[in-house]
């Protein structure tokens, strides 16, 4: 009887502790180009979690229609959370495997790239992931593995030089190793 009137007590808890949707947004930022080599196409998924009370963590993905890039460069696609992160209310953002983008090599010998992830830390420095190398040639297209990476958040959410909103993460294309 103990244990029954504790279960049903532990979840009456957990239906009120339960968070309203994200009502906060951030940006992910994307330059497309290194060299002559571009992104022509991307699609990748984006994950954020947050502990809104003690023991309730909400999740919320980004499915559609963000995500999905094109050239030009600038706004990709964007993510939502709860509140601003504290130590008590960590947003962690997460880029998911298993994403490709195609690039081309529009004018210049055969490159080697790779794609990036930067989450932008509160201090201004940044964490990376970068996904393998791959080699495209003059005129034609490749497929870039988007590398999994992510970061928790436990402070304010950097805001670049000129935004409104956060843009804690950016997706990039560079130099191959």
């Amino acid at each position: 009887m103990k244990k029954t009137i504790i279960f049903l007590l532990l979840c009456a808890c957990s239906m009120i502790a339960k968070a309203d949707p994200p009502t906060k947004y951030y940006i992910v930022s994307a330059s497309n180009g290194v060299g002559y080599v571009v992104i022509q196409t991307t699609n990748i998924g984006i994950t954020t979690s947050q502990t809104t009370s003690p023991g309730v963590t909400e999740s919320w993905t980004n499915t559609a229609p963000g995500g999905y890039y094109t050239n030009p460069s600038g706004q990709f696609s964007y993510g939502a959370y709860w509140s601003d992160p504290t130590l008590f209310t960590p947003v962690t953002i997460q880029v998911l495997s298993g994403y490709t983008a195609t690039v081309y090599n529009a004018n210049s010998g055969s490159q080697s790239v790779r794609i990036g992830l930067a989450f932008t830390k509160p201090n201004g420095t940044e964490t990376f992931f970068y996904g393998p190398s791959v080699t495209v040639g003059y005129g034609q297209t490749a497929t870039a593995s988007v590398p999994a990476g992510a970061y928790t958040y436990t402070a304010a959410l950097p805001i670049a030089s000129g935004e409104i909103y956060p843009t804690p993460m950016r997706i990039f294309l560079t130099y191959g190793d």
